[in-house]
């Protein structure tokens, strides 16, 4: 029989829940479904949990590792699987044994609001510890930043500026609806980004609809004032004013107003004499 660990060719291919169950002794899927308490029960009782939410494959690949294994994400309170269920492609968000939380209820909850408003991955199904949701394709926010950074001639400055729309566009909505993702700061861990310059914010354990609001603001910082990539985004656009910066996002702070950030867009590509409509 193949181990998992051996053959990178099946790896990609993805393996049957059923041949998972069946070679539990043999195989190190232990240490990523019981992460990182290596439990056979723990275990099993997952892969049984997965069969039943319509997952039928589990492909080990991704930029993160457990040992040898390849997955999509690894965070203090789960991991996360790319997966297929019959509709196609998916991914599976499991809870650490050694997790601080107790359930994904919350978290299923705030994704189903920023779902409402087409933002974050869509949930496809749920039980206490398990989420079965869209899967995301695309690199993070600053490998994005960066690509387009180096591209040569307009079009990484016309990218630049999409990127820029597109994920005030999806804060600026959140802030509306009231609901804080409470982890925007540190966008290279939660937001996603294809080749169409589209946005995925994920991972919303930490949300709340009972706090101030923050999303526009975490990321204008991120982008434009204190982010590993701000100072060449600043230059590229032609702002050099930190203090106007404070002003623009204290501003929004104060007002919530759309407008302030829609004024802030227009004037980045006025900078560079892009048309922004």
């Amino acid at each position: 029989m193949v181990s998992l660990y051996e053959n990178e060719v099946e790896q990609n291919k993805g393996y049957d829940i059923e041949f998972l169950l069946d070679n539990l002794h043999e195989n190190p899927i232990i240490e990523i479904l019981s992460y990182p308490n290596n439990s056979y029960g723990i275990t099993k009782n997952r892969l049984i949990s997965l069969k039943k939410l319509g997952v039928c494959k589990i492909f080990f690949i991704g930029k993160l590792k457990i040992q040898k294994l390849n997955i999509l994400g690894k965070g203090t309170n789960s991991i996360v699987l790319k997966t297929m269920t019959e509709r196609g492609v998916s991914a599976v968000k499991i809870m650490r044994p050694d997790s601080n939380r107790d359930t994904f209820y919350h978290e299923v909850e705030m994704l189903r609001i920023a779902n409402a408003l087409n933002i974050g991955p869509k949930v496809m199904n749920f039980t206490k510890d398990i989420i079965l949701m869209e899967y995301i394709p695309g690199d993070t926010i600053s490998e994005t930043l960066m690509k387009e950074i180096d591209r040569p001639g307009n079009k990484g400055t016309k990218n630049l500026m999409q990127i820029f729309r597109n994920v005030f566009d999806q804060c600026l909505k959140l802030d509306r609806e009231g609901l804080d993702h409470g982890e925007i700061n540190r966008p290279d861990k939660h937001i996603i980004i294809n080749n169409k310059m589209e946005i995925k914010i994920l991972d919303f354990e930490s949300s709340s609809i009972n706090r101030r609001v923050t999303n526009v603001t975490s990321i204008g910082h991120f982008l434009f004032i204190g982010g590993p990539l701000s100072s060449i985004i600043c230059e590229r656009f032609l702002i050099y004013d930190k203090d106007f910066l404070f002003q623009v996002f204290t501003n929004y702070k104060n007002s919530l107003d759309r407008k302030i950030i829609d004024d802030f867009l227009h004037l980045l590509s006025e900078n560079i004499g892009l048309n922004l409509e």
